[in-house]
């Protein structure tokens, strides 16, 4: 990710935890898996704003310390092209995943969604974050090999995919699926935040 992706993305997260604060049904709502609309209750969305907090604050400290490890990677007398290998010795940004449990991944990945599409590719928008064209082209800009460990969340808009999630399904024990059954949504993968076992 570029200093100006981050600042996209940093808007976005702002923008949308802000929404989610205010009024998450509305803001998100039909925005999550559709298969389980019928649960997303109030108490659901009491869950979401928590989660979405917790997630805002994280994800902006880890944009903070990414940030600062570009701008001095950038700094560097006779740096390297930042399209090879040389240019990223001696990086020391942050390390791990942002998130820790189902509901933020769907939530940050909401957050990279309107990122993408609001301060990437609609040019009024484009200028508050500074990006440029070249950037807002860029369809993989690395915010999913960054800030997920797995896009397994994924499987939870995908129909076809009903009962993969349930971890006694065959797919989901060989493929080490992690809480994606709609009851442990909130649950942390595991005390390192790592779903690895």
């Amino acid at each position: 990710m570029t200093l100006n992706q981050i600042k996209a993305l940093r808007c976005a997260a702002d923008v949308l935890a802000d929404g989610i604060r205010e009024c998450a049904d509305l803001i998100i709502g039909d925005r999550l898996p559709p298969k389980h609309h019928h649960r997303y209750n109030a108490a659901f969305y009491r869950k979401i704003v928590r989660s979405s907090k917790a997630l805002h604050k994280r994800l902006t400290d880890y944009l903070t310390s990414y940030e600062r490890a570009l701008q001095k990677l950038a700094s560097r007398p006779d740096a390297p092209d930042r399209d090879s290998d040389a240019y990223w010795d001696g990086f020391d940004g942050p390390t791990g995943y942002v998130c820790k449990t189902v509901a933020e991944e769907l939530i940050l990945n909401l957050m990279v969604e309107d990122a993408h599409e609001v301060f990437m590719q609609d040019p009024e928008h484009r200028d508050i974050a500074g990006v440029t064209e070249e950037e807002a082209g860029d369809d993989d800009w690395g915010a999913y090999g960054l800030l997920f460990e797995d896009c397994d969340f994924e499987l939870l808009y995908d129909g076809a995919q009903d009962g993969v999630e349930s971890e006694d399904s065959p797919a989901a024990r060989q493929l080490c699926y992690v809480n994606l059954e709609f009851k442990d949504w909130f649950k942390c993968f595991h005390t390192s935040g790592s779903k690895t076992k």
